[in-house]
């Protein structure tokens, strides 16, 4: 574990004991507006940047292929505050590959790791305090770390046992993938934004999301040299002050009639009095002032508690929600909030920035437990390696009360692109799904469509197509799918077949 310790401090001496504060500010980022709990990320990405030339040269005479950035915040005792995953966890592929092809595997062994250390003290202050270059050493790739990529796969082959624990407030799911009493090294964890965010299991079920980590008391030995130096601290934190005057803020107020804005058009309402100002000139104090508080991506009313619970009062203000309505909606932020929504079924999604509320579906009488057994029907009822569209659903006869509503097809859909064995291809403006473990490939939709012949005229192919899918697919679609695949289209002879070879060989015939 220690065969780096002449690799520290390599490439950011100069700021050592300085706080984080000021340290953002060096590297051009506001630190009123990075606040989130990627800001020490955010940091390290701008420093590795400045020296990205020479943290390339330390690469290439490490012989590793990949390099990444990690951010470790210890705390006066020189634990890790908080843990981060390494990766998620794929378990269809953790089964199927060996050793030396998995994730696990390339992940130690062609990897060169900047590790960029800070301390939070009692008050809040962090500081850095050191770098360090880091590789995992073969004894231990080979040893603990293999132990856990076995016990994960053997686990996860036999079964992953969950079993849901009622705690005080809450039911929780817990299994038996391997923890930090059980390796060395490394633990698998819960990586799920929400309950709602699951990953497949080979076996068909779905599990939260998972992903590998270190273990605390490995990161702890890890930096502990670092830690345990003397770092003298050679700044003070400073207040936020405000740069507005009386009479400019009641100017700017005037234009500010909204209860969010993104930060850079709330900085460009400023600059309309104050043609100068910038980001990085923008204080937490300032937007107070202004009456709003701000974040890395949003200016919010003071009237609202967080940028988070402003968010959710925009979007279930109505039965429907359209990211086009309000700016705000359209930031990063937004973004992953409406996944997370939609994830947890408070939204479901009809068409690109267009979602239909549980406001809405509550008042159709339509729950959680309607939705997630309208996906399970559909999952019973339909074959393995079978396409399938809702229209061929139908007509073969598939029934369920959630139809009885009727909603437009867009809603149904959403609910079947839920984790879950049902996977979608989308084909023109068509989405054609399958049961199956893996995402489908054309080459797979192709050769079930063709079933078993070699050659199809495309005139064929579009029949078999609108008989076995009871849609109609443009002949510029089937193309394009065909191309996307291992078969092979004529455009001479209007033929798709079912490959080059083929195609070749019907030629010299």
């Amino acid at each position: 574990m220690n065969q780096n310790k002449n690799k520290n401090d390599l490439l950011f001496r100069g700021i050592v004991g300085v706080d984080l504060e000021e340290i953002s500010r060096a590297y051009g980022l506001n630190p009123d507006l990075n606040k989130s709990k990627a800001r020490l990320t955010n940091v390290a990405n701008r420093m590795v940047e400045s020296v990205k030339d020479e943290v390339e040269r330390l690469r290439e005479e490490s012989g590793k292929l990949e390099l990444s950035i990690r951010t470790i915040n210890l705390n006066e005792k020189g634990r890790p505050i908080e843990l981060k995953p390494l990766d998620t966890i794929d378990f269809l592929e953790w089964i199927e590959k060996s050793w030396e092809e998995s994730q696990v595997y390339r992940r130690f062994k062609e990897t060169l790791f900047v590790l960029l250390m800070f301390r939070t003290d009692k008050q809040g202050r962090t500081i850095f305090i050191g770098d360090k270059l880091w590789s995992m050493s073969e004894d231990e790739l080979q040893g603990p770390v293999k132990q856990f990529w076995r016990q994960v796969k053997e686990t996860t082959e036999e079964g992953i046992v969950i079993t849901q624990v009622q705690q005080t407030s809450r039911v929780i799911m817990k299994n038996n993938l391997p923890k930090q009493h059980d390796n060395k090294i490394l633990h698998a964890k819960i990586k799920a934004s929400n309950a709602a965010d699951l990953c497949s299991l080979p076996d068909g079920r779905t599990i939260s999301k998972q992903g590998y980590w270190f273990n605390a008391s490995y990161i702890t030995e890890l930096v502990k040299d670092i830690h345990g130096r003397e770092t003298i601290i050679r700044t003070k934190k400073g207040e936020s002050r405000t740069n507005l005057e009386a009479s400019q803020a009641v100017r700017i107020q005037s234009d500010l009639n909204e209860d969010g804005y993104p930060i850079d058009e709330f900085i460009d309402i400023i600059r309309r009095t104050i043609p100068s100002y910038d980001k990085r000139r923008l204080t937490a104090a300032d937007a107070e002032l202004l009456g709003y508080r701000v974040d890395d991506q949003l200016a919010i009313r003071l009237s609202h508690p967080s940028s988070t619970a402003y968010l959710e009062q925009l979007i279930f203000s109505d039965d429907y929600v359209r990211t086009e309505q309000h700016r705000v909606l359209r930031t990063d932020m937004a973004g992953r909030m409406l996944k997370n929504l939609e994830r947890h079924a408070r939204l479901i999604l009809l068409d690109k920035g267009f979602y239909i509320t549980d406001r809405c579906l509550s008042r159709a009488g339509v729950s959680e437990k309607d939705i997630s057994d309208y996906r399970e029907s559909v999952e019973s009822y339909v074959t393995e390696g079978e396409f399938f569209t809702l229209v061929s659903l139908r007509n073969d006869g598939f029934t369920h009360p959630l139809e009885e509503i009727g909603f437009e097809d867009l809603f149904y859909e959403s609910i079947l692109l839920r984790v879950g064995v049902l996977k979608s291809l989308r084909i023109g403006k068509a989405k054609v799904f399958i049961k199956t473990l893996k995402k489908p490939h054309p080459d797979s939709f192709i050769e079930w469509l063709m079933g078993e012949d070699d050659i199809l005229s495309m005139e064929e192919l579009q029949s078999r197509a609108s008989s076995l899918l009871a849609i109609f697919m443009t002949e510029d679609d089937l193309i394009t799918m065909v191309n996307r695949s291992n078969h092979h289209y004529s455009k001479e002879f209007e033929k798709v077949y079912s490959s080059h070879d083929a195609y070749l060989d019907s030629i010299y015939e």
